[in-house]
C-alpha cells in the first residue's frame, strides 16, 4: 500500500470509530467493527481519489453496514 493511501486511511480512522461507537454503544465491538470497515474501504482503489465529503459518506455507509452485521452477531451481549 502506498504511503498516500495509508495516510488517507489513517485520516479516516477517527470518523470510522465514532460512527461505529455511536451505533453499537460498545467500545470493544466498535473498535473491531471499525477495523473491519477500514479493511473493506482499503480494498476499493476508487475510494482514495474521491473528494473528502464522498469519503466521509462512504465511511458512514460501510460502517453502518458492518455495525448491523456486528449487532446481529452479538445481539445478546449488547442488550444486557
Amino acid at each position: 500500500m502506498t504511503e498516500k493511501r495509508l495516510r488517507i486511511l489513517r485520516d479516516c480512522e477517527n470518523l470510522c470509530y465514532r460512527v461505529c461507537y455511536y451505533l453499537l454503544e460498545n467500545e470493544k465491538l466498535a473498535l473491531e467493527t471499525a477495523k473491519l470497515t477500514l479493511l473493506e474501504i482499503a480494498r476499493h482503489p476508487n475510494f482514495y481519489d474521491r473528494p473528502q465529503e464522498e469519503k466521509q459518506e462512504i465511511i458512514r455507509r460501510v460502517a453502518a453496514k458492518k455495525c448491523l452485521i456486528t449487532y446481529y452477531e452479538h445481539k445478546d451481549k449488547l442488550s444486557s
